[in-house]
């Protein structure tokens, strides 16, 4: 993982001080070093985090002798060794190429039709000197975050927007038409980030700057249309169960210990029973070190604990070393972090604190990789009941009581009484202006409706869709929320990459088209995923029928953490004096504030939308303003 920065402009116009506000920003992050370049008019810096022991090469930006080409790279690139075989280099130089090169070398063959061969985390930009262009590309999950902002012809980019808003003449104003989209969940420019002088490349897109103009083009796209054909429920676990293989195997290359989070529900104890057997295969020596999620006080049964789970997956994995952490008391809020909320929202700011502690302890075991089970609930693991909604939805009903019977027993319930709840929980809504949405209160509607008049088309997500159609609403490019996604202090305070096997575009895909019933036969929810792993987990872990959780009692930490939000002497002058006070509505946001302190006082607090919608609201204000927190 590496932090990039720098400058495109004729030589005579460097701006030293420019070049230095971006290196001290990108300074905060812990990284090994720092190599700076400079060739006639691109200059910048690079500052890397060693996944490799030497003699592997740091990640440094590179030039091509022959052309003069440039390439400016932030880059983790999985399915190295097929890549070398399309480029036909020798497998030695697996070892010797880093990412940045790799990506050089590919350019230089195929040109803009490179970007097709990657698989990996990565943003990058290469100046081309012949043609006067920068050209870069995105991944298509975004986890590598790359901004610019255009000053006349003068290009300054940055893997972070922080050191680019505080460059002179760039507007630091919210743009409006991302803080709808945060809010309202309407579309928006991929462009867009909260700053209205600073753009982004988007996810699975490449970005062309030439004088000052800025051409986008999205090289990447789902497969959101079921195309598989009919083949036996063996063969379709068998080829997921191949996939998460060697999404896991291809992550491993650090010569660092290896970590993970295990919260022992079926993704994460997945990964990590695959984990750990690659592992012994490559070194019997090397152990897989996890951290887990366990509750402070044993006694509180009111939600379960991760404990008795961690302990199972323990005793049929000996060689796995446990590490244990409990959140007792939630830190004071902290102003800096006012970063992560424009990018997710506020009800997952508990979690950064609970990850911190984990993260801790994988770096005091000298970690700089950890392994996850995010997102596979949202690709893979747990598609059986969104299906259920689909058969509804399309009036299956027989079909949806059917596969309803299996997954009741599965669930602890009867088929009458999740039968109801489906029903209940996907009733149409009337619209998106409806008491649906209640956080709409607290904007102006003269606002609401430009936003709306700007953006005619509204997400998926409120209207009755295929189960495709709202299915891809997950995926990162339909979401400015996760176009921005990386671009927080909560991910990069160590030298410590995450690794997600599970969102592999490789495995996403194969669920976007596999049969919709396939997701639902058998009435067991996430039951293609079960069927993967027969051969890696017992059937103790494989069959568990409630999700692993890191949060334990979410709504009373919650609750501590808005108590401090909403304890500001002066939040009442931050909401009236915001930049963005032309876009709320400050009576109902003062009135749900004062009832809010009301409950948290008498211990009625819930995480219901409502809540969620308001501290997230806040968030915004207190980044935009936040030389008045301190």
């Amino acid at each position: 993982m590496s932090y990039i920065y720098g400058i495109v402009c004729h030589p005579e116009e460097v701006d030293s001080e420019a070049l230095g506000i971006l290196k001290a920003d990108l300074q905060r992050y812990p990284t090994d070093g720092h190599i700076g370049f400079t060739d006639n008019k691109i200059s910048g810096g690079l500052f890397y985090q060693n996944l490799r022991k030497p003699p592997f090469p740091s990640e440094k930006p590179v030039k091509d002798p022959q052309s003069g080409i440039v390439i400016f790279a932030s880059a983790r690139l999985d399915y190295r060794d097929l890549l070398l075989q399309k480029l036909e280099l020798e497998k030695s130089q697996l070892n010797r190429l880093t990412d940045t090169q790799l990506i050089l070398k590919a350019y230089l063959r195929w040109g803009e039709k490179c970007v097709d061969r990657f698989e990996g985390d990565f943003s990058f930009l290469i100046w081309n000197p012949s043609k006067e262009y920068l050209w870069g590309a995105r991944d298509p999950l975004g986890f590598q975050p790359l901004f610019f902002t255009i000053n006349a012809k003068t290009c300054y980019f940055s893997s972070h927007t922080t050191g680019l808003a505080k460059l002179p003449g760039v507007s630091r104003n919210p743009d409006e038409l991302f803080l709808a989209n945060r809010l309202l969940r309407t579309e928006v420019s991929p462009l867009a980030t909260p700053y209205e002088g600073i753009s982004q490349i988007p996810v699975g897109h490449t970005v062309r700057i030439d004088q000052g103009r800025v051409t986008i083009s999205k090289y990447y796209h789902w497969q959101v249309t079921p195309m598989r054909q009919k083949v036996s429920r063996e063969d379709y676990a068998s080829e997921l169960s191949v996939l998460l293989s060697d999404a896991i195997k291809t992550r491993i290359y650090s010569d660092y210990p290896v970590g993970g989070f295990l919260s022992a529900g079926l993704d994460s104890s997945s990964v990590m029973s695959i984990l750990q057997e690659q592992l012994r295969q490559q070194d019997p020596g090397k152990k897989l070190i996890t951290a887990s999620s366990v509750h402070f006080n044993k006694e509180d049964t009111r939600y379960e604990d991760e404990r008795p789970w961690v302990e199972l997956f323990s005793k049929h994995f000996p060689g796995v070393q446990i590490n244990y952490c409990s959140l007792q008391d939630i830190p004071a809020m902290r102003t800096q972090d006012a970063e992560f909320f424009s990018t997710v929202r506020f009800r997952r700011y508990p979690t950064m604190f609970m990850t911190e502690m984990m993260q801790d302890k994988l770096l005091e075991s000298g970690c700089r990789t950890f392994f996850t089970g995010w997102r596979g609930d949202h690709f893979i693991s747990r598609r059986g009941y969104a299906h259920y909604a689909d058969f509804f939805k399309r009036g299956k009903f027989l079909t949806l009581y059917r596969a309803i019977q299996g997954t009741a027993a599965f669930t602890g319930r009867s088929p009458k009484a999740l039968f109801k709840s489906i029903i209940k929980d996907n009733l149409p809504v009337k619209g998106i202006d409806s008491e649906n949405f209640p956080g709409l209160k607290y904007l102006s509607r003269e606002w609401i409706e430009e936003m709306w008049a700007k953006n005619r088309r509204h997400s998926p997500r409120w209207k009755l869709n295929d189960m495709n159609a709202d299915f891809s609403w997950l995926l990162p490019d339909r979401q400015g929320t996760h176009q921005y996604y990386e671009d927080t202090s909560y991910y990069n305070k160590a030298i410590l990459k995450r690794m997600i096997p599970l969102s592999d575009p490789r495995i996403i895909n194969f669920a976007l088209q596999l049969p919709a019933e396939e997701f639902s036969k058998g009435g067991i929810d996430r039951s293609i995923m079960r069927r993967a792993v027969k051969d890696y987990l017992p059937d103790e872990l494989r069959l568990r029928n409630t999700k692993g959780s890191f949060m334990g009692n979410e709504s009373a930490i919650s609750a501590k953490i808005h108590a401090q939000w909403l304890a500001h002497e002066n939040i009442k002058q931050i909401i009236s004096e915001s930049s963005l006070s032309t876009i709320l509505n400050s009576y109902h946001i003062q009135k749900h504030i004062a009832q809010h302190k009301k409950n948290i006082t008498t211990g009625n607090v819930g995480l219901h939308q409502e809540n969620s919608y308001l501290l997230n609201l806040l968030g915004f204000l207190f980044f935009f303003d936040i030389d008045r927190l301190h």
